[in-house]
């Protein structure tokens, strides 16, 4: 089923059981979770009622952010894009209110729709206060959570939500789809294979000099007798300044730790799955609690050379 059928499917089933629903939209990065609920709105608010039966929540602004655009606003100066490194490292139970807010309002529209982006994003405390109005929904609205990984919600949210699952690319389309945007990129396959079908992990590997960073980690990720631990630090040290950097190294780690358990022996690959859910977990500590990704990165490369050895 295409996404156009599937947005169709979504509207006409709302249309019928004229009843407010939930809705998991799972699938990786750049698969297009958001254009699919982008075109369920359109066909049941129309262009127009976009504007006000339409809310997208995701991770906020910074508290410095805001200071420092509100400051340049009172100075009559420009306000310059809103960059990554601005947004807040969750959803918090305030972004959630404010969504519960907007839904709790009545309309002359078919429905309001609020959409969650990146729904593993919202701290317990936000998954809690959504989970109420997952129970008991206002009528004639309908809640999206877009989610690349459903595994860190809840599981009495994942039970209250229907569920469309978007599927991976083929690598001859990613291979399409990088000639299209980055015609320079000579290594078409290997970007398509690391990529997983994804054109959003594709995008950052061409975008932010992804091969390079995946070679070097390869350089770490090899049986050895003894590793260079200075290496592993400056390495560690480097990925660490960088969102990119981080965000690809960390997703390069997990693929690999998937192949491994998959490739190995039953009791070895039983060792790889262990690694997996720990590495996993602390890289969603990592980012929810400001640990240190040097230190973190660097203790992640030595429990996995220590496992190879």
């Amino acid at each position: 089923m295409n996404m156009s059928e599937q947005s169709q499917k979504i509207s006409q089933r709302f249309l019928k059981d004229n009843t407010a629903m939930s809705w998991l939209i799972v699938g990786g990065k750049g698969l297009g979770k958001r254009d699919l609920v982008e075109s369920v709105a359109k066909d049941l608010l129309g262009t127009k009622g976009m504007t006000s039966g339409f809310k997208i929540l995701e991770c906020g602004l910074t508290e410095e952010a805001k200071k420092r655009i509100q400051k340049n606003i009172l100075e009559g100066k420009s306000v310059e894009n809103v960059s990554d490194d601005d947004k807040k490292n969750e959803i918090t139970v305030e972004d959630i209110r404010g969504g519960i807010n907007f839904l709790s309002l009545k309309t002359t529209l078919a429905c309001k729709i609020l959409v969650i982006s990146l729904a593993e994003q919202m701290n317990i405390n936000a998954q809690n206060a959504l989970l109420k109005t997952l129970e008991e929904p206002f009528e004639k609205t309908l809640i999206f959570l877009l989610s690349e990984n459903p595994a860190k919600l809840l599981p009495t949210i994942l039970s209250r939500c229907q569920k469309v699952y978007l599927r991976p690319k083929t690598k001859q389309q990613i291979e399409h789809w990088i000639e299209q945007k980055y015609p320079s990129e000579k290594n078409l396959s290997l970007v398509a294979e690391l990529s997983q079908g994804m054109p959003g992990i594709a995008d950052e590997i061409c975008a932010y000099d992804g091969l390079s960073l995946y070679r070097k980690l390869n350089c770490f990720l090899v049986p050895m007798k003894q590793l260079n631990i200075s290496a592993v630090l400056d390495f560690s040290q480097e990925v660490s300044k960088d969102k990119y950097q981080w965000h690809l190294s960390t997703y390069f780690i997990l693929k690999f730790l998937n192949e491994q358990s998959q490739n190995s022996s039953l009791i070895v690959g039983q060792k790889f799955i262990h690694i997996y859910h720990w590495v996993e977990s602390l890289i969603r500590k990592t980012d929810m609690l400001y640990l240190d990704k040097a230190q973190v990165f660097s203790d992640i490369i030595f429990k996995i050379a220590e496992q190879l050895r």
